[in-house]
């Protein structure tokens, strides 16, 4: 009996099996160099990481060490330092100070950090170069309290008395100008006459009378007293004309610096027409417009005289060009 032949179908299946067999095999070959490589990766990451970490500490070493070198340094504190010796009541500008390292240890109470803390403030006592600036030894005039420290320089201050009306409502306080104006009186007692006495005063200090200071909470004085700076010129003659009768404050523009002219006003003027009031006024204004046009058409030709006229020719025809304050000298000399 003859022997069967081989199935073809078994040796295609043991060909699939082999391939198969292959192929698994080389997958998990390849999972395993993938494998591999990663883990080799993980280390090189982390062995990089390590020494990052090494060099930061050595880098926060060192700095610690450099911290520690120069710690003596840091025992020293900028401050407010006298530059020169100075007086007692002496204003202070930035020449006199200076910024300068002082031992924190020797460093008082008090100092200032900043110039501008120190600049334009007093000295209350005589101080020396290199001193520091402390709280007790430089005080601003508020401070201070003193009224000499707040007068200009060759200016005086003097108290008058002034008529209650004038701090209703506390209208006039510290460092307003004002106008005094004088009531006379004859010697019967009766007001003769009110006239402007001064004008364009700084007030230093303003206290109120009792009639005004119940409803401002303050302490009550005897009288409206104000503390005005003036010449002394003008201090004898406020101390004359608080004997010829009562003086009043008129609160004026901080912008308003001119001097007007007025008549005054005489008791027999206003009992006769009481519209001489309003007329007067009328006139005052319209000078005081017509001032301020003449002054405006003075700038405005002197500014087209000054385009107009060429600097070449202004050395030479210096003769035939009029100066330029002469029109303005000519209206001002007009009544």
């Amino acid at each position: 009996m003859k022997k069967k032949l081989v199935n073809p179908i078994f040796i295609v299946a043991l060909l699939v099996g082999v391939l198969c067999v292959f192929l698994i095999t080389k997958a998990l070959r390849d999972l395993e160099e993938e494998k591999q490589a990663r883990v080799q990766q993980e280390e090189v990451a982390r062995k990089k990481a390590e020494q990052e970490n090494l060099e930061l500490k050595a880098k926060l070493e060192a700095a610690s060490k450099n911290q520690g070198t120069e710690a003596p340094q840091a025992l020293t504190k900028p401050v407010v330092c006298f530059k020169v010796p100075l007086q007692s009541r002496t204003e202070i500008n930035r020449v006199m100070v200076e910024m300068r390292d002082y031992p924190i240890e020797m460093i008082p109470e008090g100092v200032f950090s900043e110039m501008k803390e120190v600049v334009g403030k007093y000295t209350v006592r005589s101080v020396d170069a290199k001193e520091p600036a402390t709280n007790t030894k430089v005080k601003s005039i508020r401070e201070i309290g003193g009224m000499s420290y707040r007068i200009t320089p060759g200016m005086r201050a003097i108290a008058i008395p002034v008529t209650p009306i004038n701090s209703s409502g506390n209208l006039i306080t510290d460092g307003d100008f004002v106008d005094i104006l004088l009531s006379e009186k004859d010697k019967s007692g009766e007001f003769i006459r009110t006239r402007i006495f001064l004008q364009n005063i700084k007030i230093l200090s303003f206290f109120a009378s009792a009639e005004t200071e119940q409803t401002a909470g303050l302490p009550k004085t005897a009288a409206d007293t104000a503390t005005v700076e003036v010449s002394p010129e003008q201090a004898e003659g406020l101390i004359q004309a608080r004997n010829m009768g009562e003086m009043s404050l008129v609160l004026r523009s901080v912008k308003d610096q001119k001097t007007v002219r007025t008549r005054g006003f005489e008791k027999g003027e206003l009992a006769s027409d009481l519209g001489v009031i309003q007329s007067r006024s009328k006139r005052t204004l319209n000078r005081l417009a017509e001032e301020q046009r003449e002054e405006a058409a003075s700038k405005e030709s002197q500014n087209q005289e000054s385009e107009t006229v060429p600097t070449t020719e202004s050395n030479t025809k210096s003769s035939e060009v009029p100066p330029l304050d002469s029109p303005n000298e000519d209206k001002q000399e007009k009544p």
